[in-house]
C-alpha cells in the first residue's frame, strides 16, 4: 500500500488495528517473521495508526516492514514495494513537520518509480509522489516549488486512462493547485480550482457530501473566503467541514483540530477574544497531544492563546 498523500480516513480504522495485530499473530505462526506477507501486515498496521494520528506507532510498524522489504532477496532498496514503505514514512514526517526528512525518503522513492521498467515517469504512482513533494514545498511555503510538481502530477492524472479529469485523485490535484493560488493572493484562480475539485468529490459515488475529501474542500473555500473577510461564507464552509470531520475522525484528530484552529482565526479577526480563545485552546490541546509541544502547529496555536489572554487581561 503506497499513499497519495490526503485525508482519506475513515472510522473503520478505529479497531482495524486489532484486526491487523491478530492477522500479524496468525502470518508469523504460518510464514514467519521476515516474510513479505508480514511486511505487508505491519505496513498496513502503519496505515492504521498513521490515520488514527497516531504518528510515533505508525512509523514504528512501517519501519519494520521495510526491515523485511529491504533486506529480502525477492525485493532488496530498489523495488517498488520497497518504494512503498520510503513513501508511506515521508507522509508521516511530512504530517510531524520534518519536512527535509519527508523530501529524503520521497525523493528515494521516487528514483525507484521514474527509473523502473514498470513504472516509469508517466505512471500514477509516480504522480503521487509528485504531488507529496509538492505538498511538502507547500507547506515550507515555497510555492512555486509546489505548483511545478502539482502539475508534473496533473499532467499525468488527466492523461492517464485509468483516472482522467474527473477522478478524485485528479480533483485533489485541482484542489492543491487551489491552495498555492490563494497562498498567491489568486483568488479568482483559487476558487476555480477549488469548485472543480468539489463538483469531482460531490458527485463520485464513492467520495459524495460526507466524505473527508469533501471536507477538506469545504474546509479550503472557508479559508478563502476569511482571506477576502467574507466571514459568513467562512462561517458557513468551515461549519460544513467540521461536521464532517467530527463524524469521521472525531473531536480529537488533527484534522479536526485544523478546523477548529480555522474557526478560531475567523473570530480572532472578528475581534472576538472569547470564543477565538475557546477555539485556539480545542485546537492546541490536539496538536500537543498528537504532534508534542515542539511541532509548528502545536507551537503557533500556543502562540496565538498567549495573545488572546494579553488582550483579555487589558480589557
Amino acid at each position: 500500500m503506497k499513499q497519495y498523500e490526503s485525508c482519506d480516513g475513515m472510522t473503520e480504522y478505529d479497531g482495524a488495528d486489532h484486526d491487523s495485530k491478530m492477522v500479524i499473530l496468525t502470518e508469523e505462526a504460518e510464514y514467519g517473521e521476515n516474510s513479505p506477507a508480514i511486511a505487508d501486515t505491519y505496513n498496513n498496521l502503519g496505515f492504521v495508526y498513521q490515520k488514527q494520528g497516531k504518528y510515533a506507532e505508525a512509523l514504528k510498524w512501517y519501519r519494520k516492514a521495510l526491515g523485511i522489504y529491504e533486506n529480502h532477496e525477492d525485493f532488496g532498496k530498489n523495488h517498488p514495494e520497497t518504494a512503498d514503505i520510503y513513501n508511506n514514512i515521508g507522509v508521516v514526517c511530512k504530517l510531524q513537520g520534518k519536512y527535509a526528512e519527508a523530501l529524503k525518503w520521497y525523493r528515494k522513492a521516487l528514483n525507484i518509480y521514474e527509473n523502473d521498467e514498470d513504472f516509469g515517469k508517466n505512471h500514477p504512482d509516480t504522480a503521487d509522489i509528485y504531488n507529496n513533494i509538492g505538498n511538502v514545498y507547500q507547506e515550507q511555503g515555497r510555492y512555486a516549488e509546489a505548483l511545478k510538481w502539482y502539475r508534473k502530477a496533473l499532467g499525468i492524472y488527466e492523461n492517464d486512462e485509468d483516472f482522467g479529469k474527473n477522478h478524485p485523485e485528479t480533483a485533489d490535484i485541482y484542489n492543491n493547485i487551489g491552495v498555492v493560488c490563494k497562498l498567491h493572493g489568486k483568488y479568482a484562480e483559487a476558487l476555480n480550482w477549488y469548485r472543480k475539485a468539489l463538483n469531482i468529490y460531490e458527485n463520485d459515488e464513492d467520495f459524495g457530501k460526507n466524505h473527508p475529501e469533501t471536507a477538506d474542500t469545504y474546509n479550503n473555500l472557508g479559508n478563502l473566503h476569511l482571506k477576502l473577510d467574507e466571514y459568513p461564507e467562512a462561517l458557513h464552509w468551515y461549519k460544513k467541514a467540521l461536521k464532517i470531520k467530527i463524524t469521521v475522525y472525531g473531536e480529537n484528530h488533527p484534522s479536526t483540530a485544523d478546523t477548529y484552529y480555522n474557526l478560531a482565526i475567523l473570530y480572532d479577526n472578528q475581534n472576538d477574544n472569547p470564543q477565538a480563545l475557546d477555539w485556539y485552546t480545542k485546537a492546541h490541546t490536539i496538536y500537543q497531544n498528537v504532534y508534542g509541544d515542539n511541532h509548528p502547529e502545536t507551537q503557533d496555536a500556543l502562540r496565538k492563546i498567549q495573545e488572546i489572554q494579553r488582550l483579555l487581561n487589558e480589557e
